[in-house]
């Protein structure tokens, strides 16, 4: 069975992922993002890892041959965080365990350090959501950690952090599977414990064709990993991880018109003629794409208003700005016509609302959890891999249709590359946090997606067996 390197992509053919095992799939996904899609708006502000590695690579030499020299030692042939002379590289080669047994990495792993939110961003999101206004109802996760990327670890470290995330709800909600997680320590370990994990899981038999393809050695490097290796992680302990593929289309409404459906019904001749900004998020609001009119801050850098905000109290300290009556066909936005992924938010709309054996899982409040806008649904955030970057997701948000604008959905995510303190600190002031958090269809520009969520109980005897084999327990749009 053939499995695509990270180094390897960019110079094989395009395989159909229909072709594909799930693991194979997965390791495609972690191709280097295109830096120029990023909105800049997103980084300011924040410890954007992708866009700091990118500029160590170039620093250090990085050709299209391999690295040059090395800012730390000055010698030829590696990269500075590749260095011997590197403490945070002799650090994580101290502390590879050999064997990875069960009770040689109980003895070695430590907790991961991480900034404990007063009250939790799970009920700050809550009330930011509330607070924003309109018609909307959305589903949110149980209790989470965020976790984020550490100057040792950036620009490789994503898919370790929304490990720690999925394990922080774990250890915090179910007390079954938080008891099996890492030999019942009863905390969230740092990378290189969870990649001892890794590397038992697959002495263990777990995903041995993923072990081969990245060369059966994880401890003390900086190899990305993404869904699959995940699922071994907390397969491992016996936890039913299940990987669920999506690939995106264009709906048959935007191949005929080159506008993006939407899910309002029909609407008048005046609002098919206003324009759809495609790719354009409003940077105060969040919606996305923008329809009408358009205002474009001539100050900050990549910063759009629809035209609500714009006629808001205050906006005039962020101008002077430019009225944008039709997007620029050539613009890169406009380039990347919205693809259809529907089925992945409707599959994790379902998630977060849908019952289980006639209750929801983990309620700590019943009618809390039902009534309002918001739906606590106590469930496990759910494990998020795109192309070169993986995020947790922790919610979903509909808002009704109203002003012209089609009716919105929104993915809430928590990205390992924003700064924890600055997470909380939009999220208590009300100010610049859908930015963070919100992700529309039209921001979902990449063609594959996986995600990963964890089911209650634990497998045992033959099932457990099973779950050694990587396969997608389902696929869309294949």
């Amino acid at each position: 069975m053939q499995h695509l390197r990270d180094e390897d992509v960019g110079t094989c053919p395009h395989i159909a992922v229909s072709d594909l095992d799930s693991h194979e799939a997965a390791h495609r996904l972690q191709e280097d993002e295109d830096e120029e899609k990023k909105r800049p708006a997103e980084r300011q502000g924040t410890a954007d890892v992708e866009s700091r590695h990118s500029e160590a690579l170039q620093a250090n030499g990085l050709t299209d041959k391999g690295p040059g020299k090395c800012r730390r030692c000055g010698k030829e042939g590696h990269w500075d965080e590749e260095c011997p002379h590197n403490p945070h590289r002799a650090e994580a080669l101290s502390r590879v365990v050999n064997p990875p047994t069960f009770a040689n990495i109980c003895a070695m792993q430590r907790p991961a350090s991480f900034l404990q939110v007063k009250t939790g961003l799970i009920p700050l999101l809550k009330q930011a959501l509330c607070s924003q206004g309109g018609s909307f109802r959305a589903a949110l996760s149980g209790p989470v950690h965020h976790f984020h990327a550490a100057s040792q670890d950036s620009g490789w470290g994503c898919g370790w952090n929304n490990i720690q995330m999925l394990a922080s709800h774990l250890l915090l909600c179910n007390k079954e599977l938080g008891q099996a997680l890492f030999g019942g320590c009863g905390f969230v370990p740092d990378i290189s414990s969870l990649q001892a994990w890794l590397a038992c899981a697959w002495a263990s038999g777990f995903d041995s064709a993923g072990a081969h393809q990245l060369g059966s050695v994880i401890q003390g490097t900086h190899k990305w990993v993404g869904t699959t290796e995940a699922a071994s992680v907390f397969r491992l302990f016996g936890i039913r991880a299940n990987v669920v593929d999506f690939k995106g289309h264009k709906s048959a409404k935007q191949q005929k018109t080159g506008h993006p459906s939407t899910t309002g019904g029909s609407s008048s001749a005046a609002e098919q003629m206003r324009p759809f900004h495609h790719g354009v998020q409003c940077d105060k609001c969040g919606v996305s794409p923008i329809v009408g009119l358009r205002y474009k801050s001539q100050v900050l850098q990549d910063y759009d208003l629809c035209g609500n905000c714009f006629a808001l109290e205050g906006t005039e300290a962020l101008g002077p700005f430019i009225e944008m009556a039709s997007p620029s066909e050539n613009s890169s936005a406009a380039s990347q016509r919205a693809i259809d992924h529907s089925a992945l938010l409707d599959w994790v709309w379902e998630y977060f609302t849908k019952e289980e054996d006639g209750k929801r899982a983990s309620l700590v409040n019943l009618k809390d959890c039902l009534t309002g806008p918001v739906i606590m649904s106590g469930k496990p955030p759910l494990y998020f891999q795109h192309e070169g970057h993986s995020r947790t997701i922790v919610g979903i948000e509909r808002s009704g249709a109203s002003d012209g604008q089609p009716e919105q959905v929104y993915l809430l995510i928590l990205d390992p590359s924003h700064g924890t303190a600055g997470l909380e600190k939009a999220l208590r002031q009300r100010k610049g946090w859908q930015r963070l958090i919100k992700r529309s269809m039209c921001m979902l520009q990449k063609p594959q997606f996986q995600l990963l969520h964890c089911l209650d109980g634990l497998a045992t005897g033959q099932e457990l067996e099973e779950l050694k084999i990587m396969r997608a327990s389902q696929q869309y749009g294949f």
